[in-house]
């Protein structure tokens, strides 16, 4: 239990000499004991409860137990408690046959620290509303941010499939199909060694799919044209040497 300041002083003040003086230091080491309960269980102290089966009261438990640590009787102990009340140490609460007792500044502290405490649990709350507030703001945020990044990621998913979207899917010609484009363009290739040639490297060039094999005929047929150039004026060469 904390420290606390109770209503009299043990040396100067007159009511605890005339409490010694009418019923010895018991009555006053009975004060003390009463004025601690009422602070430590803060509420008053009750003498005698009321038994509804008796159709009277008795004493409650906290009077049978100090009766027992003063070894005085309950009766003498009530005379006690009545005492205080008249002489002004004591409040009385509550009537007949019921008894409590309280203490003035006992009663006075309880309230105040009452009060401190609701004070004290507002303040949480307030503070504790004050965080969910701000950690909810902050999670909207969050969300928003995250919800625009995942737009963004979807807009430009969609801009890459609506690009493969536009891009004609490659589909390798025949042997005909290039004989045909070939002499349609005036090409003198080998259609089937240019499909072999190219089926057997997946139809890549270089590193990448093909996407025009058109385009890839006409380059086939330039170097086949340069080669060709290039062997004919060797021989040549070759004939006029003899």
């Amino acid at each position: 239990m904390e420290w606390f300041k109770h209503d009299s002083d043990a040396s100067t003040d007159g009511r605890i000499s005339v409490l010694r003086m009418q019923h010895g230091s018991v009555a006053v080491d009975a004060y003390w004991y009463v004025l601690e309960q009422i602070y430590k269980y803060e509420r008053p102290f009750s003498v005698r409860l009321a038994d509804a089966d008796a159709g009277s009261a008795r004493y409650s438990d906290s009077m049978r137990v100090l009766c027992g640590c003063m070894q005085v009787p309950c009766e003498d102990m009530e005379a006690l408690m009545r005492s205080m009340c008249e002489l002004g140490l004591m409040g009385v609460v509550g009537d007949d046959p019921c008894l409590q007792v309280t203490s003035r500044r006992a009663e006075e502290a309880l309230l105040a620290a009452s009060a401190k405490s609701k004070a004290a649990s507002e303040a949480a709350k307030t503070r504790w509303s004050k965080d969910d507030s701000d950690a909810n703001a902050c999670k909207r945020t969050a969300n928003a941010k995250q919800l625009k990044t995942k737009d963004c990621k979807t807009e430009d998913l969609n801009t890459r499939d609506s690009g493969a979207r536009l891009r004609p899917r490659f589909t390798p010609p025949t042997v005909e199909e290039v004989a045909a484009y070939a002499a349609e363009r005036g090409y003198a290739i080998d259609a089937e060694r240019f499909v072999n040639f190219y089926e057997s490297k997946g139809w890549m060039v270089g590193k990448n799919k093909m996407a025009k094999w058109k385009a890839a005929v006409a380059n086939w047929a330039r170097g086949e044209d340069a080669a060709k150039g290039g062997v004919d004026a060797k021989n040549s060469e070759y004939a006029g040497a003899f």
